[in-house]
């Protein structure tokens, strides 16, 4: 799973990426968007996986697989750090965002039995 970690941020936490929907912008298109701003990364498979709904504005969850790449950023274009890292790895980090296991463990529940990344 690909995740961040800001590095100029007062408390530098990792998350998944993502941000704000700018006016007039879809969803998607912010996911695509925010992929790229903080990872350099393009994508076009992105799909739609579910909505948290957090205390004041929704996160729309957005999953893909990127099928090749020439090599993943170590810093993003907004100065993130990124790392791909096994779904049981962040269960175990203390420096994740506990927003984020929310979606987490949406993810675990829909694997089911399968595996995840």
């Amino acid at each position: 799973m690909l995740i961040v970690r800001e590095k100029n941020h007062p408390d530098p936490r990792w998350k998944f990426p993502g941000g704000g929907i700018e006016e007039g912008e879809l969803p998607l298109d912010a996911a695509i968007r925010e992929l790229r701003e903080e990872t350099g990364m393009t994508t076009k498979n992105l799909h739609y996986f579910t909505t948290v709904h957090e205390r004041h504005h929704n996160r729309y969850v957005y999953c893909g697989q990127v099928l090749s790449w020439k090599g993943l950023a170590k810093e993003g274009n907004e100065g993130e750090e990124t790392s791909v890292v096994h779904c049981h790895k962040i269960l175990k980090m203390n420096d994740f965002v506990r927003g984020h296991h929310v979606i987490l463990d949406k993810l675990i529940a829909r694997s089911g039995k399968g595996s995840l990344p």
